[in-house]
């Protein structure tokens, strides 16, 4: 019964990931239906390999009995030509099986890289529209692990074991039959010997599926750590805290090897069990044959098919360990993705949903609360909140760290949603807004300028392409780079390191902010722009600040009073409530 639920619950599990990944998986079809197509042809050029040395046996070593073979034929040939022209038959079959899996290895090779790539951009494109709420649940290791390592060996699931298990599967009905026309006996011992295979598979399946299951799990925390731990790495260094992060990171990797040890010992005990199953069916099989052939019942050719069959139903046993382990790690990497997919992405499209191509940006926070859902309805970040910004204002919100600066910026851009009240752009509610609009109308620079990899030119232009160079550097020469950039060897065409990390902190801020100028968008929201960054920085910056401000609606979050000196509003946040300040500068 438990056997039968686990496998029940697989079923389910399969078909569930064939639901969600029903487009992917179907944009394949055609070369998934060639690959088994051919692999049916294969497995009987496979099956029919035996009989040419059954002919040769049989009618010309046994007994030579030409005459009767010409006659059966209708043709008149000697021994030796027969015997020729059998063993090329025999090569012809072995030429035709292999070229046709050298043809489904490159077919399925061919599907595999295509899934891979269509299901990793379905996962990336899930993981983007989950809410802030919900991937504050997960470390950034493990969404990367769900998203490269687990479906890799989900893809590999569906393009190398299933195909795999379906041809030993064919390989074994089309054995199993020819074996009961040929000798019915041997054929139902055939049946058994599959059968009890079958059985002990069945009986570690379950195992090594709990072991599977459990090592993924630790994989998971070991990539979230790995991560968190190679991005803070010099702050670690700094602090001296190399050898409790060693030790915290070998802590989690013993419970993985406990998992590693465990699976392996499941596989050798499984392979150990099988191998002596194994003999014992081949012991039975060829005794048994033999002596029906003593007996006239079979003959020696028919003997030598038969084990040559025996071959063919025990190598799936030789491979099942691999395929099983395969199978298992497949199914563990299908059910993280599972339970990533049952996430709901943040609802952010209401039915009638405005495309707004310009905002004038007017907005508004009406009494907003706002309560993390795992927190109590009394820990509210945000309280009773109301402030409106204004086009060509520059209105800049004060307040200590935990006053709730950051949770305003993430509720006008729709990271979270408000707990109560409203907020309003332009007089429209931001749940009547697209997604698409309010954000192609928000240029944003958060406290940790985050710079992808890439040239110069790349970072600050992303994917729009139709940005000259000539304003690139009249951006550049607002934050005041643009003389930094033209003494660098290869000027725009210059790579940045991961998270721009071979420039200085207040470079990678003024390019953030070149990046906004770029945009050119109507609303401009900033988060801390001044932090950790020199005076020479922090100089340019406000300057910079005072010219972009034009035309657009500028908020700045920030604890630095500096600011407030080139303000039209100020508001103090404390405690999750706002304050209004009137600026006097």
């Amino acid at each position: 019964m438990k056997n039968h639920s686990q496998s029940t619950n697989e079923i389910q599990l399969l078909k569930k990931l064939f639901r969600i990944f029903r487009t992917e998986i179907s944009a394949q079809k055609s070369g998934l239906a060639i690959y088994y197509l051919l692999s049916l042809l294969a497995v009987g050029a496979g099956v029919l390999t035996p009989w040419p040395l059954k002919l040769i046996i049989d009618h010309f070593l046994e007994k030579n009995d030409v005459a009767a073979f010409n006659s059966m034929l209708g043709v008149t040939l000697s021994a030796a030509v027969w015997v020729m022209v059998i063993a090329a038959g025999y090569f012809l079959l072995n030429v035709v099986e292999a070229m046709l899996n050298t043809t489904n290895k490159v077919i399925i090779a061919r599907v595999r890289e295509q899934l891979n790539l269509s299901i990793r951009d379905r996962v990336l494109a899930h993981i983007q529209s989950l809410p802030g709420t919900t991937r504050m649940k997960y470390r950034s290791g493990e969404l990367v692990l769900r998203m490269v390592g687990d479906v890799s060996i989900f893809t590999r699931l569906l393009t190398k074991t299933m195909p795999q298990m379906f041809e030993h599967g064919a390989t074994t009905f089309f054995t199993l039959a020819v074996m009961f026309a040929v000798q019915p006996t041997l054929g139902f011992l055939g049946v058994i010997m599959f059968g009890g295979l079958f059985l002990l598979v069945r009986r570690y399946g379950s195992k090594l599926r709990k072991t599977s299951r459990e090592k993924r799990r630790h994989e998971g925390s070991i990539a979230g750590l790995a991560q968190e731990i190679i991005r803070n790495l010099p702050l670690i260094q700094a602090l001296g805290f190399e050898q409790k992060t060693r030790r915290d990171f070998r802590k989690i990797n013993e419970k993985s090897l406990t998992a590693g040890v465990n699976s392996i010992r499941v596989i050798a005990e499984m392979e150990r069990t099988l191998k002596l199953a194994k003999g014992i069916a081949a012991t039975v099989l060829i005794g048994g044959g033999a002596l029906m052939v003593l007996n006239g019942q079979l003959t020696i050719g028919e003997l030598t098919v038969f084990i040559a069959y025996l071959n063919k139903l025990t190598k799936p046993a030789d491979k099942v360990n691999d395929l099983t382990d395969s199978a298992t790690r497949g199914m563990a990497g299908g059910e993280q993705i599972a339970k990533l997919f049952d996430e709901k992405p943040a609802d952010l499209e209401a039915v009638n949903a405005r495309e707004i191509a310009k905002m004038r940006g007017d907005i508004e926070f009406r009494n907003v609360w706002f309560a993390y859902p795992e927190q109590k309805q009394r820990d509210f970040v945000l309280k009773g909140v109301n402030f409106r910004l204004q086009p060509d204002k520059l209105t800049v919100i004060m307040g200590q760290s935990g006053a709730g600066k950051s949770t305003t910026l993430s509720l006008l851009l729709r990271l979270f949603e408000p707990t109560a009240g409203e907020i309003a752009i332009d007089g429209v509610l931001l749940s009547q807004i697209s997604a698409n609009s309010l954000r192609e109308n928000i240029s944003v620079t958060l406290q940790q300028a985050y710079l992808f990899s890439g040239t110069i030119r790349e970072v600050l232009c992303g994917d729009n392409a139709n940005i000259s160079d000539a304003a690139i550097c009249e951006a550049l020469a607002f934050v005041d780079l643009a003389e930094f950039v033209d003494r660098l060897p290869k000027k725009l065409d210059t790579l940045l390191a991961e998270e721009g990390l071979n420039i200085s902190g207040g470079q990678q801020k003024r390019l953030a902010l070149a990046r906004a100028f770029l945009l050119d968008r109507p609303i401009l929201v900033l988060d801390e722009p001044l932090a950790n960054v020199d005076a020479q920085s922090a100089t340019v910056i406000m300057n910079a600040l005072q010219r972009i401000r034009t035309g657009r609606t500028c908020m700045i979050i920030t604890h630095n009073p500096a600011l407030c000196t080139i303000a039209d509003e100020v508001l103090h946040l404390q405690n999750g409530r706002l304050i209004p300040m009137q600026q006097t500068a």
